[in-house]
């Protein structure tokens, strides 16, 4: 890891401030090494087009953990810290890393294809986590992948389309895009 302290040194010399990943990256325990983990798998790697730059892939990894366990609620900077500390003994073999890695390796089978375009931001990548997550604790989910991956295309494509359109003739796509702002 001569290059990270390479980096940090620069960094460090320069005044540049640690970014939300980076100082996450920093928070000690079995939390922080599991979403470390996480971001290890398949469709971090080889699915999602977002960039790991500074530490992203930790920071969106420590989003899905805190969204998981505690459930729906803030997942700003000190929400993170606060849930990395709070849960710095953390069970890797517990329901709840089960239940996260499961998710994962469905999603994986959602997205089959390298580098999916529908994952290209940070919350599309949460959203679809915890639509598949809820899903998965209401029901049967084995078999359905490409049902999933056909609903994922389109409902993209038709948000992407109606947030380039200059008319609202669906409101709905752009009160998703606006709650994710």
């Amino acid at each position: 890891k001569n290059e990270d302290l390479t980096e940090l040194f620069k960094r460090l010399q320069l005044g540049i401030h640690l970014n939300l990943g980076e100082g996450l990256n920093a928070i000690e325990g079995e939390m922080t090494n599991f979403a470390r983990n996480i971001t290890k798998n398949n469709f971090f790697q080889k699915k999602i087009t977002i960039l790991d730059t500074r530490n992203a892939f930790l920071s969106l990894a420590c989003q899905i953990c805190l969204l998981e366990i505690l459930g729906i609620q803030s997942v700003k900077s000190k929400d993170l810290k606060n849930f990395l500390i709070t849960y710095k003994t953390f069970n890797k073999n517990s329901n709840e890393a089960q239940k996260i890695k499961n998710v994962f390796t469905y999603l994986e089978k959602i997205f089959n294809e390298n580098k999916s375009t529908e994952l290209k931001s940070k919350a599309n990548v949460v959203s679809v986590y915890i639509l598949i997550s809820n899903m998965m604790t209401r029901g049967k989910l084995k078999g359905k992948e490409q049902h999933f991956k056909k609903f994922f295309k389109h409902f993209f494509k038709e948000l992407q389309s109606e947030v380039n359109k200059s008319s609202n003739q669906k409101p709905e796509y752009l009160k998703y895009q606006n709650s994710l702002i």
